[in-house]
């Protein structure tokens, strides 16, 4: 499954539901690396680079990121990046499922 993101084998949820757009999206991959929009960064780096990557002059505790993360991820990784993002002002998340019925990513 893609969801404005790279490919990742998302965790599966009945109730999944198609998320619009966002500009802000936390890609983690199923080696474990963290990727903001796309880009790869470190994880001590992930929330100056979503600062970066808002737009100017944006109130960041009104934006939102979406968790794209494979579904083999530590959820204390998942934590450490929320956790990253609240430290910059961001408080609202989705975290990225495919449906029952959607194909994993190989």
């Amino acid at each position: 499954m893609k969801l404005n993101g790279l490919p990742v084998n998302l965790p599966k949820a009945e109730t999944a539901q198609k998320q619009q757009s966002n500009d802000l999206i936390i890609t983690i991959d199923k080696s474990r690396q963290i990727y903001v929009n796309k880009a790869p960064v470190d994880p001590q780096n992930v929330g100056s680079t979503l600062l970066n990557d808002a737009a100017p002059n944006v109130d960041l505790s009104t934006e939102s990121v979406v968790i794209n993360a494979d579904e083999s991820v530590p959820e204390g990784l998942v934590v450490g990046c929320i956790d990253a993002s609240r430290k910059v002002g961001i408080n609202s998340f989705s975290i990225a499922t495919a449906t029952e019925d959607q194909s994993a990513v190989q």
